[in-house]
């Protein structure tokens, strides 16, 4: 396929390729946004198993996070932390040269990509702001354009997530040019499709903003509230997917985790949080780029995941990235139990929170 045959759109808060509604059920994979340069895993597992259980068990995206270090660096570094002996195939490449070729796999297979600035120094936490004094927003931009133009003609490469989690600083609708994460996304938007018109635009909210919104505790990128009175402006129209982050128990005890009334008490904060964009009928499409954790039997957690992933089907929310598919993420455990061998053909088993995941995306393909 070509990147002319696939081009998908928003409309009437759905993702719809033509005129058939398609369903996001996807998966987080980092790895390239850390000083590694080089998906997480692949130490052990060889990185085409790991996209054909993807495939195979129902997964049809993954979220890939990178950095702007990485995007104007590309052919410059050689990855680090992979078995070759798991992954001959990456033998001698650049760390531009294997997200080709998971680009490239990806597509055989079926699967999307949604790009991901994740951070903006491989060796640095995730900034407050979506630029910094390293990376001021006309670099973050040139990051952009230059992962764009390399998968231009890609046709699985569908979407790009502008920036991950803004939070502390940042600002919604306030006017203020230098904090107001609205705005900021607004200019980035325009940058992207100008690179690529075929991509919809992910906007994360923010962690918090007393002047427009409620100042409820909330997650970093979470907090969609201010889009009600200051929506998100694009130069086109049906592009546009907000796409909030939100956790449980598992990775941040919220004073509502402990109300006496969990988890009956969640669905309202959910919708003031974001949900209000599907339930006022807003127009944008709502795709959490980010939930999970450790999901332990008859744990709060499991609670948790299982009461959200019934509200998304009841709020047409089937659209959505589990975090992740890695087997090192210390928040929330990973959606494979384990990786049961180093060998290139060893078999991964798969959690409950799998089968969350495709309860949440219900039916569609």
């Amino acid at each position: 396929m070509s990147a002319q045959d696939f081009e998908v759109h928003v409309a009437d808060g759905g993702i719809y390729w033509g005129e058939q509604r398609v369903s996001i059920k996807g998966v987080n994979w980092f790895g390239f946004e850390t000083a590694d340069f080089a998906l997480h895993g692949l130490w052990c597992v060889n990185m085409n198993t790991l996209l054909d259980f993807t495939a195979q068990h129902g997964f049809n995206a993954i979220r890939l996070p990178f950095s702007a270090e990485l995007a104007l660096n590309m052919d410059a570094r050689q990855p680090g932390n992979i078995d070759y002996s798991a992954n001959p195939e990456l033998q001698g490449l650049t760390t531009g040269q294997v997200m080709d070729r998971f680009v490239q796999e990806c597509a055989r297979r079926g699967l999307l990509v949604l790009l991901d600035l994740h951070r903006l120094s491989a060796a640095k936490e995730i900034p407050e702001l979506w630029y910094d004094e390293q990376y001021p927003e006309a670099a973050v931009m040139k990051a952009w354009r230059t992962i764009l133009l390399r998968y231009a003609s890609c046709w699985n490469v569908f979407g790009a997530d502008l920036n991950n989690e803004p939070h502390g600083g940042a600002s919604w609708g306030d006017g203020t040019v230098h904090t107001d994460w609205r705005l900021g996304a607004e200019r980035l938007a325009a940058v992207v499709l100008e690179a690529n018109p075929r991509l919809l635009i992910f906007v994360e909210g923010v962690e918090r903003n007393a002047v427009v919104q409620p100042a409820d505790n909330c997650w970093w990128g979470g907090h969609c509230a201010a889009a009600a009175k200051a929506p998100i402006r694009l130069p086109v129209d049906g592009k546009l997917v907000y796409s909030p982050h939100v956790y449980g128990p598992d990775v941040f005890g919220q004073p509502y985790f402990n109300d006496p009334k969990f988890p009956s008490n969640m669905p309202d904060i959910w919708t003031r949080h974001f949900g209000f964009v599907k339930s006022d009928r807003l127009g944008p499409a709502v795709c959490p780029g980010e939930w999970g954790g450790w999901c332990k039997e008859g744990s709060k957690d499991e609670v948790w995941q299982e009461t959200l992933a019934s509200w998304f089907l009841e709020n047409d929310i089937s659209d959505s990235f589990y975090w992740c598919l890695n087997p090192n993420s210390g928040d929330t455990g990973r959606s494979l139990l384990c990786y049961q061998s180093c060998s290139a053909v060893g078999g991964v088993a798969m959690t409950a929170r799998v089968k969350s995941v495709r309860l949440a995306a219900g039916t569609r393909v």
